[in-house]
């Protein structure tokens, strides 16, 4: 189902399509709004979490940042220094903002998406506003100088959807879907592109501003990966395209796709059709069917695939994975929508809370890896429905044994955790919480089955978060939006990327600091 932002006055109805993730009916102050508590300062529409840091669309429209802005990425220029601590134990100052700021020079913004250093936004009119790092020109603006203001892509207009991956970003207009950044691995649909651009110590194939992908029509939903991307025709097709050295690309080989190409079922030839949902994280892809059938294909090392690592095809990758799509296991209930992403927060994802199907369905969304300029295969992994290759233990709902309080209505899948939002709108996490990423109040540096997020942080407390509408993942960072339209943000805070004032690690929900 396409909706916009709940809460909005109604958009022009070339925008109705817009898909957005973390979505939440509220006003700010300014703009009554039943829904939102009387006297609360701001009121979050949706929240996206990039690579430590985060941004909140509230409900006047306006772009609030948070956390790392050593390239600008927060959309306004900072002093503040946080400490960062290197894979070598030392640590360095980076340029911060430990609480939301607004970004500047932008308004009537309808969904946001956070990407690697850089983050984008859809306005009403249907064009798109970016900031932050530009090296692969990722902004769009042509140039590939960061921008601490919001700069426009160029030359678009009827933007239904956009999607930021680690260092491109891609937009659907008309059925047709435009991509500009870095082109390395073929992530912008194009074989080749003839400007180069310096990344840290490389120089890779870029292309500064949008530019359609030729072939491709019909395209109503967009997903950004690490370095690939995936499409959802109106047909129920999935296209994909870019880097597949894991088979994210779902090509049936594990190699670099320069364009589009329909994905095709792992045992046999032809595609898997009737697609509703299409997620692509940061080195896998998933996809679902009208009837909750998930097929997910890509890298399998933490079983992100939903099926035991050994069970993929590790002779044709260089670790375990599978280049054609395996219908995920254990999932005994339907899954209403699905979202994954490596620092993908506005494709195809909508947090439909009237989606749900008598006790039997979720929805996935997923997180976002690391982007420091790093090679992008090593910058972090974003799991898609499962975070632990056991959670089957943690989703498995089966009529004689779940209540229908336990059912899932929206999952968010971090770096390496999940989580999932129930029908009584509280939480349950599992997988990594070694930066207390699960909300359960402790720091357990193993994987972990379920556990319920609590209400506020310690070890000694049982009660749940409740009145959760939606929630957001990152590298090891979450945030819960509540029906009230205020944010609750735990996991690790490096660079104050949980927006709450400090750096310090929280393992419960702690309320963003406005």
């Amino acid at each position: 189902m396409l909706l916009p932002p709940m809460g909005f006055p109604s958009l022009r109805a070339s925008l109705l399509p817009i898909l957005l993730l973390a979505v939440a009916g509220c006003s700010d102050g300014v703009l009554a709004d039943p829904t939102c508590t009387e006297g609360r300062s701001r009121c979050v529409a949706q929240v996206t979490l990039g690579s430590s840091f985060g941004c909140a669309l509230l409900r006047d429209r306006s772009v609030w940042c948070w956390g790392r802005n050593d390239e600008a990425q927060l959309g306004y220029s900072t002093t503040d220094l946080c400490p960062e601590e290197l894979p070598n134990g030392q640590t360095r100052a980076v340029a911060c903002h430990t609480f939301p700021f607004q970004v500047v020079g932008l308004d009537r913004a309808v969904a946001v998406s956070a990407g690697g250093a850089f983050a984008c936004a859809l306005r009403d009119d249907g064009t798109v506003r970016c900031w932050g790092s530009n090296s692969a020109g990722q902004l769009g603006n042509g140039l590939t100088l960061p921008s601490a203001s919001p700069v426009a892509a160029r030359g678009l207009t009827g933007i239904t959807a956009i999607a930021a991956g680690a260092r491109h970003t891609c937009a659907v207009a008309a059925g047709l879907v435009y991509c500009w950044g870095a082109n390395d691995r073929g992530q912008l649909g194009q074989p080749t592109t003839s400007r180069q651009c310096t990344v840290g110590s490389e120089t890779i194939a870029c292309e500064p501003q949008p530019t359609a992908i030729d072939g491709v029509k019909g395209v109503v939903a967009i997903s950004a990966g690490a370095a690939h991307t995936c499409a959802r025709t109106v047909e129920g097709i999935v296209l994909c395209w870019g880097d597949g050295r894991y088979g994210q690309s779902g090509s049936g080989r594990a190699s670099a796709m320069p364009g589009p190409s329909p994905v095709g079922v792992l045992d046999g030839d032809s595609f898997i059709e009737g697609i509703i949902d299409v997620s692509a994280g940061a080195d896998h892809t998933c996809a679902r069917n009208a009837d909750g059938v998930i097929w997910c294909w890509g890298r399998n090392e933490q079983g992100q695939l939903g099926s035991a690592p050994e069970s993929a095809v590790p002779e044709r990758c260089s670790g375990p994975c599978s280049p054609r799509p395996l219908r995920v296991q254990g999932l005994d209930f339907r899954v209403s929508a699905m979202d994954a992403g490596e620092d993908a927060d506005v494709d195809d994802a909508a947090m439909d809370d009237a989606a749900m199907d008598a006790g039997a369905e979720a929805s996935v969304d997923a997180g976002r890896p690391r982007d420091a300029g790093a090679e992008d295969a090593d910058a972090g992994d974003a799991r898609v429905g499962v975070g632990v290759p056991d959670v089957m233990d943690v989703q498995r709902v089966r009529d004689d044994v779940v209540a229908p309080s336990m059912v899932p209505r929206a999952i968010a899948s971090g770096g390496s955790f999940s989580c999932a939002v129930l029908d009584d709108n509280t939480v349950r996490c599992w997988g990594d919480d070694s930066s207390g990423q699960l909300g359960d109040g402790r720091r357990v540096r193993a994987p972990q089955g379920a556990v319920m997020v609590i209400a506020t942080p310690g070890a000694a407390s049982t009660n749940p978060l409740q009145g959760v509408s939606s929630m957001a993942g990152g590298v090891d960072t979450a945030c819960a939006l509540l029906g009230d339209g205020s944010l609750r943000c735990w996991g690790s805070n490096c660079s104050g990327a949980l927006g709450i004032g400090t750096t310090s690690v929280q393992s419960g929900p702690v309320p963003v600091t406005w």
